[in-house]
């Protein structure tokens, strides 16, 4: 079960990055479209809150660099 969800969470994560709605014109993330989404850290397990319009995110609680790639 937990599986499907990891799995789940980056088909959702996958989708939202190759739509783009959040790009500015120069490429970089618009805060003000910041599309937050609970993930599990790929190192630790432990649920983070993330931006996912960005590339990557460190974790809060290992410090470990999950990367989002489509």
């Amino acid at each position: 079960m937990g599986n499907m969800i990891k799995i789940a969470s980056v088909m959702v994560m996958t989708a939202l990055l190759i739509s783009g709605n959040s790009f500015t014109s120069n490429g970089e993330t618009d805060p003000d479209h910041a599309q937050m989404m609970e993930i599990s850290c790929q190192s630790c397990h432990k649920n983070i809150n993330v931006d996912i319009s960005q590339s990557h995110a460190e974790c809060t609680h290992c410090g470990c660099i999950n990367h989002f790639d489509g």
